[in-house]
């Protein structure tokens, strides 16, 4: 595919319209089409060759993903090593243990 050098009259007339098309969509606020989303991400997982989630977890802004993300990734880690402590205890012998 060759590289574009310059855009047309007709192209560069565009690019407002395309900008404002993508700023509304970007900072709109209202409620997402959570079922297309998943949809969406699910064929990006697809197309990469990986499998996609199973789990979705919708918050009800950017600010509670913030928050939820941070306490889901405190809680996880915690957890895990929680469980791996509790593996070291009763797989090693005592005299192991530190």
């Amino acid at each position: 595919m060759a590289k574009i050098e310059q855009l047309t009259p007709e192209e560069e007339a565009l690019i407002p319209i395309v900008r404002d098309e993508w700023l509304k969509i970007g900072l709109a606020t209202g409620p997402a089409d959570r079922e297309a989303a998943q949809a969406a991400i699910a064929d990006a997982y697809h197309m990469a060759g990986l499998e996609p989630p199973t789990r979705w977890i919708w918050l009800g802004s950017p600010y509670a993903g913030c928050i939820g993300s941070s306490l889901t990734s405190t809680r996880f880690t915690a957890l895990a090593r929680e469980s791996v402590a509790l593996a070291l205890r009763i797989s090693w012998p005592e005299e192991k243990r530190a």
